[in-house]
């Protein structure tokens, strides 16, 4: 089989996940507009990249935005410094890596607890620039810090 849809395969995938974004939840639409992030698109759970064959058990319903956002990376690819901006798109990531069962577990777990480190690492170079600011200008620069924070 080639990795090539139709859009009669496609739709029989849309229509076999009810038009519902196995990511994000959204409905979709089979309209063409490329550009709506609404658009129905078919991802390969295991990307062709990867092996992954057009067959309809490797295939689920995705709409536009979550399929560009995915590209052929897997969730522990995704996981670097600056991702809070994604961190729903993520965690919607690692649900449908887990309902297909292509989750690597260890290596998200290994991915995250260097992202972690590396952030704590950010995290005390900051605290320490800060408290020369403080220093320096003989007050405390509120204006760095919140209230969550102990700088």
């Amino acid at each position: 089989m080639t990795n090539f849809l139709t859009r009669e395969h496609k739709t029989k995938i849309l229509e076999r996940d009810n038009f519902i974004c196995q990511m994000c939840g959204k409905t979709v639409s089979n309209e063409i507009h490329i550009l709506d992030d609404a658009y129905g698109t078919v991802d390969h759970i295991v990307q062709v990249s990867r092996k992954g064959t057009s067959k309809k058990e490797n295939l689920a319903t995705c709409c536009r935005k979550c399929n560009l956002k995915r590209g052929g990376r897997k969730s522990q690819d995704k996981i670097k410094f600056g991702c809070s901006a994604d961190l729903d798109f993520i965690k919607n990531l690692i649900k449908y890596e887990k309902r297909y069962g292509i989750l690597d577990e260890k290596l998200l777990a290994e991915k995250l607890i260097k992202y972690r480190n590396e952030l704590l690492r950010e995290m005390k170079a900051f605290n320490q620039i800060i408290h020369i600011m403080e220093e320096q200008h003989g007050e405390q620069t509120e204006f760095l810090c919140d209230n969550s924070s102990q700088c």
